[in-house]
């Protein structure tokens, strides 16, 4: 049997960006500390973050020249320094960094979540079900002569999906949603901190957690947890979708299409699936990320 899928994605999509601002105007040689003031507009756990707090990784090197080399030992690392989101007190970092006496020597400052010490310039990330929210902040600089003024901002550097389900009229209610897969997802395998570089695995279906025998309802309800992935490029997203009334198995191939030339690094992507007897739609909207639209339809 044929069965119409029109998919619809709305997608919210805010950009997680976290400024942690340099010292105001005190360019006093004599105080050699180094004071960053936090400022976070939208959060910690291996999920994604969007409010509250998390512990991120603050490192600084001394160079001479415009660029460090990142493959060094930093000068210092600041393990964990933790960012309140919406917070303007300073940073509490660790070891009480201070900058060179040398006024050409300046002090190159980097953050980056989830924590590590870096080996030549490298994180290794371990994300097994696509739990790990990403986040990286561009290098600040300064010296003791020009204390750093600028913000140290933190982005999200993965794409999140999330899955909500409902049914209309006509939806068999012995039909059991089973599980929801991107087919084709990049997860993060690990972080250049000197660029905000992703090296990411293979190509490979991921299965979105917790989601089993998953009853519908007229009313939406997030299905599962959400799951951050490489971006996609290109607009299209294929989905495999499985129910099973308790003697059989049906599966839908499903393409969702988003206005986006890409699917964006720093959108959440929030996937709305409606079941009923002729056709599955679904809307998309991103949580404290970003905003976008998307739609398509396909014939199973």
């Amino acid at each position: 049997m044929k069965t119409n899928l029109t998919i619809i994605i709305l997608l919210s999509i805010l950009p997680l960006t976290i400024c942690c601002e340099g010292e105001k105007g005190d360019d006093d040689t004599n105080d050699r500390t180094i004071r960053l003031n936090a400022g976070v507009t939208t959060l910690h756990s291996k999920a994604a973050i969007t409010e509250g707090s998390f512990d991120a990784t603050v490192a600084g090197w001394e160079s001479a020249s415009s660029t460090p080399d990142y493959t060094s030992t930093p000068t210092w690392v600041s393990a964990p320094t933790t960012i309140t989101i919406g917070s303007t007190n300073n940073l509490t970092l660790q070891e009480n960094p201070q900058y060179n006496t040398d006024n050409s020597v300046k002090t190159f400052i980097t953050a980056w979540y989830p924590q590590g010490i870096p080996s030549e310039a490298i994180i290794p990330i371990s994300s097994l079900q696509g739990e790990v929210d990403v986040m990286y902040a561009k290098t600040i600089s300064g010296s003791l002569g020009n204390k750093i003024k600028q913000p140290l901002t933190f982005n999200h550097l993965l794409t999140q999906f999330k899955f909500i389900v409902a049914k209309s009229s006509g939806w068999d209610d012995a039909q059991k949603l089973q599980s929801i897969t991107i087919d084709n997802a990049r997860l993060p395998k690990s972080l250049h901190v000197g660029t905000g570089t992703i090296t990411y695995s293979s190509s490979a279906s991921l299965v979105i957690p917790s989601i089993t025998d998953q009853t519908l309802s007229t009313t939406p309800k997030q299905v599962g947890t959400a799951v951050m992935i490489a971006p996609v490029t290109g607009n299209t997203l294929p989905l495999t979708i499985v129910t099973n009334n308790g003697t059989q198995e049906q599966t839908f191939q499903v393409s969702a299409t988003t206005d986006d030339t890409d699917y964006m690094p720093g959108k959440a992507y929030s996937v709305t699936l409606t079941f009923n007897d002729k056709n599955i739609s679904i809307s998309a909207t991103v949580t404290p990320w970003q905003e976008g639209t998307a739609s398509g339809s396909v014939t199973l």
